[in-house]
């Protein structure tokens, strides 16, 4: 940043724009032909896939498509958005659970449907049958080796270090040593935009559009290719305004890879 801003009043640029209504966000890209999704959840934090029943959802008015876990268990993972060159045996979420939850509102299996009200309304339909198991609420608990064990792998996601200088050889020669515990509260980026995702696919020219409120559009791209089996150049990623990011929308979620998925699959 030039030292000629600092202190200096810079006008905002977008706001004309945004504050007479013609921001353009998903919610805002319509279609033709549009299908809407929804999402069973998990209400457990941990507990085993006994039995997924959809069959009432399918019968639903304006379901046009119901996808479960079998469906796209040659998906496999999430990826780690975090690589190091220490980091070993990382643990990710299956896009979908094949067995076992993880975490309260894991998809689980996803609807779709003419409007996004009959989606929503055939969400009432499923039967999905858990077996609870126990759950790990601190960090902790998680690290037990008797404890529970939420991910068939163990609890830690990953281990890595980073270490610079000599912390041991400072600390041996240091006059004082101060052990201390520090406990924080959890924090987490509450943007005012939900995440969203719309997805076209282009079967004669082989390409797939999204539009997203991702903050990494160049990642969503690359891994969008990977998991849908195509060159990098036949996905394209569309971002225009998002109402909030912080971090929490830099990531990959199970959904930025279904609904390109579902597009594709159904020609819509």
């Amino acid at each position: 940043m030039s030292e000629r801003l600092f202190g200096a009043h810079v006008r905002r640029r977008e706001d004309p724009r945004l504050i007479t209504g013609r921001g353009r966000y998903v919610a805002d890209v319509a279609l033709p032909g549009m299908l809407h999704v929804a999402v069973h959840r998990s209400v457990h934090a941990h507990a085993r896939l006994v039995k997924i029943d959809v069959e009432a959802a399918r019968r639903c008015p304006g379901v046009v498509h119901v996808l479960v876990p079998t469906d796209v268990a040659a998906l496999g993972r999430l990826p780690l958005l975090v690589p190091h060159a220490s980091l070993l045996a990382p643990v990710c979420s299956e896009i979908l659970p094949q067995e076992i939850v993880s975490y309260v509102g894991q998809p689980v299996a996803v609807v779709v449907a003419e409007s996004a009200a009959q989606a929503e309304d055939a969400l009432t339909a499923f039967r999905v049958e858990y077996d609870a198991l126990p759950a790990v609420a601190s960090l902790d608990d998680a690290l037990k080796p008797d404890g529970p064990r939420v991910h068939r792998e163990g609890n830690v996601a990953a281990r890595f270090t980073q270490r610079v200088g000599d912390p041991a050889g400072a600390l041996a020669q240091a006059d004082v040593v101060v052990r201390e515990r520090f406990t924080l509260h959890r924090g987490a980026g509450m943007a005012l935009e939900t995440r969203g995702i719309t997805a076209r696919w282009d079967a004669a020219l082989g390409q797939m559009t999204v539009w997203s409120t991702t903050q990494s559009p160049q990642i969503l791209r690359r891994l969008l290719a990977r998991f849908l089996g195509l060159a990098e150049h036949a996905v394209r990623v569309v971002t225009h305004d998002i109402g909030g990011g912080f971090g929490p929308k830099g990531i990959l979620y199970s959904e930025d890879i279904l609904v390109p998925f579902l597009a594709r699959a159904l020609d819509r």
